[in-house]
């Protein structure tokens, strides 16, 4: 798993680079999957908007 990244809405980037802390190890399938949460912050906490389209997740490839 790689640490959470906290964009605000002023970011201008157009990339984002995202590494895990460690790699699996054992047998099996290895996929790598990105999950996307919006949040709205209000007097600096930040709270999980649950809205139907506020939630996406990918998988980016499979080894």
């Amino acid at each position: 798993m790689a640490p959470p990244l906290v964009l605000d809405r002023s970011y201008t980037g157009s990339t984002v680079t995202l590494g895990p802390a460690t790699l699996p190890s054992g047998l099996g399938t290895a996929l790598c999957v990105l999950g996307m949460r919006f949040y709205q912050e209000v007097d600096g906490a930040l709270y999980v908007l649950n809205d139907k389209g506020s939630v996406g997740i990918a998988v980016l490839k499979c080894l």
